[in-house]
């Protein structure tokens, strides 16, 4: 227990040293992997997804990863990405959306860390396909190709939207921490809305055939004769309190931190904010 946490004050301290250096670029490449005109296409991508889509990007290097407890561990490698993403003010929005994409180089794992509404898009099926567009470069040392795939493969998984029946859940517990997503396809909103117009039409007609009169010559006017009152019941929500138990675990899929659910985004905390991710080694 004092290892571990003389090993994440390291990391912070490592953190601390580092944030000067960002200055909130885009592309923070550490350990000088990425050559000039790479680092001008990512940037130029990461503009790109930041305007489109309302969420930050940044891919990072770094050889300051303090060792993770053993091979199949991503603990070192995950808290560093969170708490990078976190102190060095990225992010977009009141929830602070984004991704960051890490190449630790000191445990050789690529990770990708999420954070607001960035977790509901990146599934943990998602985050598959996003660390496999880049496996392939990664085994071969294009290392600037590997993270300009990351961002072509973003970009392409922001286009589609949230995945429907999609939800978050705490990776350690599996414990689901929210509902289910779900939207209409274009053909049931076509449908509620003609259903919408037939029903308004519907009421109008009985509504118009019972103050008409009929064989009668008095007529009830609708406008001057009607009257309407509406009532406002304001009831305040003042808050919720929810208590959860983090229970240790070393076991699971992808590095030591659960899985199983492709349709849902697995989430952790670190320094107390919500984060979703994985890695692979490569």
């Amino acid at each position: 227990m004092v290892k571990r946490a003389a090993a994440f004050l390291l990391c912070a301290l490592l953190l601390a040293a580092g944030a000067a250096l960002a200055d909130n670029a885009s592309v923070v490449d550490e350990c000088g992997l990425f050559s000039g005109n790479e680092i001008r296409e990512m940037e130029e991508k990461i503009a790109e997804i930041r305007d489109t889509f309302q969420m930050d990007a940044v891919i990072l290097t770094t050889d300051r990863v303090p060792a993770n407890a053993d091979y199949d561990s991503m603990e070192q490698t995950q808290y560093f990405a969170d708490t990078y993403f976190d102190s060095n003010g990225y992010g977009l929005g009141e929830d602070r959306s984004g991704i960051l994409y890490l190449l630790d180089m000191k445990n050789r794992y690529s990770y990708v860390s999420t954070r607001g509404v960035m977790i509901d898009y990146i599934s943990e099926g998602r985050e598959e396909e996003l660390l496999e567009a880049a496996d392939a470069r990664l085994a071969q040392r294009q290392y600037g190709k590997a993270a300009i795939a990351i961002l072509e493969k973003l970009s392409s998984i922001l286009s589609r939207g949230i995945e429907e029946g999609h939800f978050r859940f705490d990776e350690v517990t599996g414990e689901r921490l929210g509902g289910i997503y779900n939207k209409l396809t274009e053909a049931e909103a076509f449908l509620a809305g003609i259903a919408g117009i037939a029903a308004a039409a519907l009421f109008f007609g009985i509504t118009a055939a019972r103050y008409g009169l009929k064989r009668s010559t008095y007529r009830f006017n609708r406008d001057t004769q009607s009257d309407l009152q509406l009532s406002r019941d304001k009831k305040t929500f003042l808050r919720q309190q929810v208590t959860r138990t983090r229970i240790p675990s070393g076991g699971g899929g992808r590095g030591g931190f659960g899985g199983g659910h492709s349709g849902g985004s697995g989430v952790h905390f670190s320094g107390g904010v919500s984060h979703g991710g994985g890695g692979h080694h490569f």
